[in-house]
């Protein structure tokens, strides 16, 4: 019987395969770091461009982390809240008479 959900799969494991392994498509995936400035003509910039191109990146990644942590931020705090509620209990339960 024709399984139309694996065809599907199929077809989007052969475009991610296609896309990694440096196929045609304005969202090719690179390989490594060398691959990513390469296609970039990283070597083909000025000074000035190089450095530019550098901190914007360094900036982007930067600002994931920021975001990352923002996100995290009220797990943390939750976390802290209960850590603390748990030793207070434990220090009451544990007091020696």
């Amino acid at each position: 019987m024709f399984d139309h959900n694996a065809m599907r799969e199929l077809a989007y494991v052969k475009a991610d395969q296609y896309q990694r392994n440096g196929g045609g498509g304005a969202f090719k995936v690179a390989t490594s770091t060398k691959a990513y400035y390469d296609a970039r003509g990283y070597r083909e910039m000025s000074a000035f461009q190089r450095a530019a191109f550098e901190a914007r990146e360094r900036f982007k990644q930067s600002c994931q982390f920021a975001i990352s942590d923002f996100r995290m931020a009220g797990n943390e705090f939750d976390l802290r809240k209960c850590e603390q509620r748990d030793a207070a209990r434990y220090a009451i339960a544990n007091i020696p008479f």
